[in-house]
């Protein structure tokens, strides 16, 4: 059995569906996106390495984590940030940095959706809805 994972779903699919892919006629499942579970984690782990940042507030973890689309990659760098002592970080509690680092990655990541959006071909896109295609 091999398991991977990754957000990105096309490139996965890439490994599977042709002849020449590494691991052609192999399943995909879809696994449950992170959540809660792993924001109580990351708190614990925060709480055990820096006892001087108790109560972290799992809440506002949890929606910078869904502001980044449930990619640990991106919530963990911004967290890293955040927790660094060169962060310069004055009168701000580290979730909200999280938080706001969040909030100001959503507009860069609209625009690279609707830039890939865009640079697909009409074949790619499909049939267009209500307009009789």
């Amino acid at each position: 059995m091999l398991v991977m994972s990754g957000s990105d779903r096309d490139k996965l699919l890439r490994l599977v569906n042709t002849n020449g892919a590494p691991f052609h006629g192999s399943q995909i499942s879809r696994m449950p996106p992170l959540g809660q579970d792993f924001i109580d984690h990351v708190s614990r782990l925060i709480t055990a390495q820096r006892p001087d940042l108790a109560p972290v507030d799992a809440a506002t973890l949890l929606q910078a984590f869904e502001s980044f689309g449930h990619r640990p990659q991106f919530f963990m760098k911004a967290l890293g940030q955040a927790l660094s002592p060169l962060s310069g970080l004055q009168g701000v509690r580290f979730e909200q940095a999280v938080l706001q680092a969040a909030k100001a990655c959503q507009p860069s990541d609209e625009a690279q959706i609707e830039s890939d959006y865009l640079a697909l071909k009409p074949m790619e896109v499909g049939p267009r809805r209500g307009r009789g295609a």
